[in-house]
C-alpha cells in the first residue's frame, strides 16, 4: 500500500504544548527580555520553529538546556 505521509505525532508538539518566549521565561525563572537577549546571543537552543513570527521550542529541548546551565550564583567551568 501507500506509505502514509510522514506526520507530527508527537505529544511535545500538540500546540498547547509549545512553548513560546514567555513560557520559556516562565520555566527559566528569567524576564522575556532575557531569553530575547540569550537568543540574539545564541546562548539558548535556536526555535525549533515560528509560528506569526515568533519562534517556539517544545517542552523537551527547554528541559534539557535548562539541565546543562550552570546554577545561579555557582561560577562556570573554567572562571
Amino acid at each position: 500500500g501507500a506509505a502514509e505521509p510522514i506526520g507530527m505525532w508527537a505529544p511535545e508538539l500538540h500546540p498547547e504544548r509549545l512553548l513560546d518566549v514567555a513560557g520559556v521565561a516562565r520555566m527559566a525563572g528569567i524576564t522575556p527580555d532575557t531569553v530575547r537577549t540569550d537568543l540574539s546571543r545564541a546562548t539558548i537552543p535556536p526555535p525549533q520553529g515560528h509560528l506569526m513570527g515568533s519562534p517556539w521550542w517544545t517542552r523537551p529541548v527547554i528541559e534539557r538546556w535548562l539541565a546543562s546551565r550552570p546554577a545561579r550564583g555557582r561560577p562556570r567551568k573554567g572562571d
